[in-house]
């Protein structure tokens, strides 16, 4: 029976017992990868659910989190106090414990000037297990002596998970 012989020991396994043990790592590989996808899959899975906002400022929302992938949620935020104009959707994706979505929305950025919303995003960062995090509005053109991409101070923020049903 050819075989082969290995560093260990200096034993010979025959190619049939190689190919089993070659199939069997192969085999734990694969596990391993799926394990470590699903915990990925998981930490998206966490935050699924409705969510009241509050921001510092005295902003409210509700967002509605569902799924779109590993490590992704879709965002449909609603009921927003009157500051924010429309309600927007977005998607966010995690990263190292933390959750981030930038979203385009057509009123961003109120001009202290003329009372005036300008077009923009808001970009929001927040901790996948405190869901608490920050916000900021970034003016995209230039308005109200503002030169564009211009950003707004940071606002804190915090997610606090409605009771299902």
């Amino acid at each position: 029976m050819a075989g082969r012989s290995t560093a260990r020991e200096g034993t010979t396994l025959p190619r049939r017992r190689l190919a089993a043990v070659a199939r069997t790592f192969s085999a734990a590989a694969i596990l391993s990868a799926a394990a470590v996808g699903f915990a990925g899959t998981c930490a998206a899975g966490d935050i699924l659910g409705v969510y009241d906002f509050r921001s510092d400022t005295g902003e409210t929302s509700i967002w509605t989190a569902t799924p779109c992938g590993p490590g992704c949620v879709n965002v449909g935020v609603t009921n927003m106090s009157p500051n924010w104009g429309e309600r927007f959707t977005g998607q966010a994706r995690v990263d190292d414990g933390q959750w981030y979505m930038r979203v385009d929305v057509r009123y961003a950025v109120r001009c202290e000037i003329n009372e005036q919303l300008y077009p923009g995003q808001f970009e929001f960062v927040w901790d996948a297990e405190t869901l608490s995090g920050t916000m900021v509005a970034i003016q995209t053109t230039p308005n109200c002596g503002r030169p564009g991409m211009a950003r707004t101070a940071p606002t804190d923020f915090a997610l606090t998970r409605r009771p299902a049903g």
